[in-house]
């Protein structure tokens, strides 16, 4: 490893620049934590003390009820961890008694789906098989159009809450929307990989259908697939209490929002990767920190990296991707958009989000094809190395702010979030909005300096 010391080594900034970056960023940090801590120790017995609860002792910290989908998860992790035992030591049973491919994909195959019929019932097993079944017929004809409009019907169709309770039943509506939707990303990429190769081996296809053999790459025809992780999970705050916080006590919240919705990532990813693992998978790797991820093209790129492949693989590089123009390019990803805005459950909140989402990514685009261009290359050598870097930062600052904004109808709920946005950004100074911009900026400026060096660092490791 190295030191923070090599790291600072080879800046173009003078050194009292960057070392005046890491201090304002890190102060800026460190004081909207302590306003939320304080402010929250006035609040939490007046406006949250019937969502709180005891927490393990040793922390002295109440826990918060409110994120339902967190404890549904930690609810079921006893019962959905031993299932997922039965389903390695079936794996590794098949492994030590040498049994064929065939014979492993039968036992799994059997394995995996009485282990699910028992979380979400056999209406919804017998669903997820015809499904399968329709989508393997359709591929063998070769129709990747098809393919689209069978999958992309269904998944709109069951985004009504009566039709997801008929399939789940009422108690398992909660489990059963983010393994339907992972189910269907992944029929995707089987349904159009065999439309185009044409390949006639339903064994593979009917693995589709069991969460957990989905990870065994030895019976999957496609290699790069998305890893089963949950659905993006909601917070949930209480708007009486957030407009009684300050302003930079909300830019604490945003900020220990964004960092508790990658932490609760980082633990699904693992622990499904771990899983994997000892099923001779290799996962994808974790998200990473959104602390120093300063462009949100990037942020799609690293923080769900299965997903991202997926979409590049078949959304955007069939429809053209970047390389037939910026228009086409455009369009392309307008359509990845959409299909995460309709995937993700058709929401006002999640419109909000995608679509503001696809805005900042086009600019960042235009940015880069402007920067390309003959007048940009012009502009960029009329001023130096320096000047250039103070210029970049700038500009990513205002795209950064609004996808953190953005961000909020992610992990917030509509309400909240709208909330959060006008205290912070309507209601706010512009001495106290001038303030944020500058931390901002010299966060970006720490972000691109550390994203620099670190790829440096990896690239030598090989």
């Amino acid at each position: 490893m190295f030191t923070f010391q090599e790291i600072m080594l080879q800046d173009i900034l003078p050194k009292w620049e960057r070392w005046a970056y890491w201090v304002i960023e890190i102060y800026g940090i460190v004081y909207s934590w302590w306003r939320v801590f304080v402010e929250g120790e006035a609040l939490k017995n007046r406006n949250l003390h019937n969502k709180l609860h005891k927490n393990w002792s040793f922390l002295d910290r109440p826990y918060d009820s409110t994120d339902y989908l967190w404890s549904q998860w930690m609810i079921n992790l006893k019962f959905h961890l031993i299932l997922c035992l039965i389903h390695i030591a079936t794996s590794q049973i098949c492994r030590l008694m040498r049994f064929s491919v065939a014979m492993r994909q039968c036992g799994l195959v059997l394995c995996d789906l009485g282990c699910l019929c028992m979380v979400f019932g056999y209406r919804a097993i017998v669903f997820c098989l015809l499904k399968t079944l329709l989508v393997y017929l359709i591929s063998q004809l070769g129709s990747v159009a098809g393919i689209w409009i069978v999958l992309g019907g269904e998944i709109i169709v069951c985004h009504i809450p009566e039709v997801r309770s008929l399939l789940s039943g009422h108690s398992r509506t909660v489990e059963f929307e983010p393994a339907l939707a992972f189910l269907n990303i992944k029929l995707i990429s089987f349904g159009v990989d065999n439309a185009q190769l044409i390949r006639k081996n339903f064994q593979n296809k009917i693995c589709v259908s069991s969460e957990t053999t989905l990870n065994e790459k030895k019976i999957t025809s496609t290699d790069d697939i998305t890893q089963p992780n949950e659905t993006p999970l909601t917070g949930n705050t209480k708007s009486s209490a957030l407009k009684k916080l300050s302003f930079w006590a909300l830019g604490g919240v945003g900020h220990l929002v964004g960092q508790f919705f990658m932490i609760k990532y980082v633990v699904f990813y693992g622990f499904g990767g771990q899983l994997g693992r000892f099923d001779g998978v290799n996962p994808y790797p974790e998200p990473r920190c959104v602390s120093w991820v300063y462009s949100y093209t990037d942020m799609w790129k690293y923080f769900d990296t299965g997903l991202y492949k997926f979409i590049k693989t078949y959304i955007y590089v069939p429809l053209g991707g970047s390389r037939h123009g910026l228009i086409r390019q455009l369009a392309a990803s307008g359509v990845a958009f959409l299909f995460l805005y309709v995937w993700h459950g058709g929401t006002l909140d999640l419109f909000i989000w995608c679509f503001g989402n696809y805005l900042v990514c086009s600019i960042e685009q235009i940015g880069v094809a402007v920067e390309r261009s003959l007048l940009g290359q012009r502009l960029v050598s009329a001023v130096g190395p320096v000047m250039q870097l103070r210029i970049k930062c700038l500009l990513l600052v205002f795209a950064h702010k609004a996808s953190c904004f953005q961000a909020f109808f992610l992990v917030l709920y509509l309400d909240d979030a709208r909330e959060m946005f006008e205290n912070i950004v309507l209601k706010s100074s512009w001495l106290q909005l001038g303030t944020m911009v500058g931390i901002f900026y010299a966060g970006i400026h720490n972000a691109k300096f550390l994203d620099c060096k670190l790829s440096k660092h990896y690239k030598k490791l090989g």
